[in-house]
């Protein structure tokens, strides 16, 4: 009877140790550094079954070059600024709400007197736009970067600092700025 109990204690000991290597493997994996802080992922692609594992190379993983390839990808990062142009339809004024727009220094009226200018504090490559429930659409939307305007028609209608022209027809936009 005794060496019965034993026994029993010993299996439930053992499935118990089991659990617990099986949970702290599961744990350790949830904690890998995964993209690491560039945002870059390391994978490899079986040449035989095709199958995609991602690895932690910051611990040390690797592909087997054998039966794999080593791949790489970028999480996308999002954009650098945001700017909520509001339009007042009744008096044609633009205006820029600064406590939900980021990364904008500076907004001024265009010159030629449809849309705004503004002006970023990185150098931006590309610019994208969401115009707001009124509707509307944009002329031109371009940006400037270390080769100049990425639409010639930019510098025409913005020019000394700014680094953003966005010219719409009368409507409030949000824009984001990569």
């Amino acid at each position: 009877m005794r060496e019965k109990l034993l026994r029993t204690i010993r299996s439930i000991a053992y499935v118990l140790s089991v659990v617990f290597l099986l949970t702290s493997g599961t744990s350790l994996v949830t904690h890998a550094a995964v993209p690491i802080a560039n945002g870059t992922i390391f994978g490899c692609y079986n040449k035989l079954t095709n199958a995609l594992r991602v690895y932690d190379s910051e611990a040390g993983g690797s592909c087997n070059t054998l039966l794999e390839n080593n791949i790489t990808w970028n999480q996308p990062q999002g954009p650098r600024g945001q700017a909520h142009v509001l339009y007042d339809d009744s008096t044609g004024v633009y205006t820029l709400d600064a406590a939900r727009s980021v990364n904008v220094t500076s907004m001024v009226a265009s010159p030629v007197g449809i849309g705004v200018c503004l002006t970023v504090n990185f150098t931006p490559k590309s610019v994208q736009a969401t115009v707001d429930q009124y509707g509307g659409y944009f002329t031109t939307l371009s940006y400037k970067d270390a080769n100049g305007w990425s639409n010639p028609d930019g510098g025409g209608y913005c020019g000394g600092s700014q680094n953003i022209a966005a010219i719409s027809t009368g409507a409030g936009f949000l824009l984001a700025i990569y």
